[in-house]
């Protein structure tokens, strides 16, 4: 699935136009040599290799669409361990980020946190995630990015948990997001210290899906 899940998520991020991509991209010291393309393609598949081995990496039709997000939260082997001190050391360089993209990444990363400590918390101990949940152009439509989600949201509520997960195309995805329980909890803005930025500030928001009741027999996997 990994050649296809590459190309779902570059695919749509050139069709979206998603504002937070296109914030960490657009810098006056870029690289926009056909290395970087493959630099940044290489790093997308080295990224779900490592979700298929957390078995992490949720697909729809072989990766036409694409989510991540840990269903089974099962004690990590010392080799697991391992491999997410390693990973990063690996799959960065891979990128070929600029000074300044390197900067506005770590201004999301900053931001983000704050977000999520300041409105999560500890709660973030017990409650499933959602990311990287994009759907290829041309396979939208067919109700794959619902499906997904559902089959999260649907752990969740057998165990009275809630589910979390950032937004970055605030104005395109927060409808969709609301009509699965999601609701914004806090809103974080990029670009608004950066002179570098010519356009209004990005916004990016954290929400937050509260578990449903659910019958007994559900809880126990009889319905």
């Amino acid at each position: 699935d990994i050649p296809v899940a590459v190309d779902t998520i570059v695919d749509a991020f050139q069709v979206a136009n998603d504002p937070l991509e296109r914030y960490f991209h657009s810098t006056p010291d870029r690289n926009d040599s056909n290395l970087k393309q493959a630099s940044i393609r290489l790093s997308l598949a080295l990224e779900f290799a490592k979700a298929i081995h957390d078995q992490t990496l949720w697909t729809i039709n072989g990766g036409e669409s694409i989510m991540i997000s840990a269903l089974d939260l099962k004690p990590k082997k010392p080799v697991d361990k391992l491999i997410d001190v390693v990973f990063p050391f690996v799959s960065e360089p891979l990128l070929l980020r600029s000074k300044q993209q390197k900067k506005r990444v770590k201004e999301f990363r900053q931001k983000m946190k704050k977000s999520i400590d300041g409105s999560i918390g500890d709660r973030i101990d017990t409650m499933l995630a959602v990311s990287s949940l994009v759907t290829a152009p041309a396979h939208q439509g067919h109700g794959y990015a619902t499906r997904l989600v559902q089959m999260v949201t649907a752990e969740a509520d057998k165990r009275g948990w809630a589910t979390w997960l950032g937004s970055s195309n605030v104005a395109v995805n927060t409808e969709f997001y609301n009509s699965l329980g999601f609701f914004t909890v806090d809103r974080i803005f990029l670009g608004d210290s950066d002179r570098t930025w010519k356009e209004p500030p990005v916004p990016a928001d954290l929400m937050v899906r509260e578990p449903k009741a659910t019958s007994l027999a559900e809880k126990a996997g009889l319905a």
